[in-house]
């Protein structure tokens, strides 16, 4: 017995060793990578469907920064009331020929919104462009139909308003620079109200009535609001137009401006017409 366990014990060493040797000496197996490489280094595919809304996203974004900029240029009082005072000095312009240009501008850009082609474009980038085309639809709808400058006073009452308020409301720069872009607008004011008499053939009776309160309520901004810009810091010299003589001395040009709107347009619309 004591043989046999021998034999069979040196049998399971050579086994051992055998198996051993033959695992050393088989070399080891590596994955055939080439075809992987290839498809790595391959350009991947796109469409010319990709393509061509990529680059209709691309126009989507420049129209609507053009367009941005163009109506900040072009309503300057706008501007200033959202905090852009690029162009505090000035007031929007409401002569016949541009109030037409604006609106056909309008109208061209939304006629080329629409004709993009959007079924292609991500989840986003279509939200993006029916916001932006429902903004120039909504601007469009009030030139076309609603057309507030022939109809509504309140535009050239709340242009001349918001033109001051808009430099009041925040202290974005020295009382001196405010009060010189404030004396820059109070000069075209007059300017401004004549050609509003000039624009509006058919003002409606609730239009009218509302532009009269806000034109009788403007005195106060033009004068004591106004006058918080001078007090101690020198902006009283920028502000001579801006101080309403006593009623003893003409009257300021504003006053008298407002006084014929009121007159001439708002009262007789606002008792005749609805």
């Amino acid at each position: 017995m004591q043989v046999t366990h021998y034999f069979i014990g040196v049998a399971m060493m050579i086994t051992g060793k055998t198996v051993t040797a033959q695992a050393q000496l088989m070399p080891e197996r590596k994955p055939d990578v080439s075809k992987k490489a290839l498809i790595t280094k391959a350009t991947p595919s796109v469409s010319p469907d990709a393509i061509a809304a990529r680059d209709e996203i691309a126009a989507l974004h420049k129209v609507a920064q053009d367009y941005y900029n163009w109506r900040n240029e072009n309503y300057p009082v706008r501007s200033s009331d959202a905090g852009l005072h690029t162009w505090d000095g000035r007031l929007t312009d409401y002569s016949p020929a541009k109030i037409d240009e604006r609106a056909q501008h309008v109208h061209s850009l939304l006629e080329k919104v629409r004709a993009m082609q959007t079924d292609k474009w991500p989840k986003d980038e279509r939200i993006d462009w029916i916001l932006f085309r429902a903004q120039l639809e909504n601007v469009d709808f009030e030139n076309r139909v609603l057309q507030f400058e022939k109809t509504n006073p309140q535009v050239y009452v709340a242009e001349c308003s918001n033109g001051i308020f808009s430099l009041l409301k925040k202290e974005y720069d020295t009382p001196l620079q405010r009060a010189v872009a404030a004396t820059a607008r109070l000069k075209q004011m007059p300017a401004l109200l004549k050609q509003g008499l000039s624009n509006l053939e058919k003002p409606m009776k609730l239009y009218a009535q509302l532009a009269i309160q806000s034109a009788r309520s403007i005195d106060s901004l033009f004068t004591g609001s106004l006058m918080t810009l001078d007090v101690e810091r020198g902006a009283e010299r920028a502000l001579p137009a801006a101080k309403i003589p006593a009623a003893s001395k003409p009257r300021h040009p504003i006053d008298v401006s407002l006084g014929v709107f009121d007159t001439v347009v708002l009262r007789p619309w606002s008792t005749t017409n609805s």
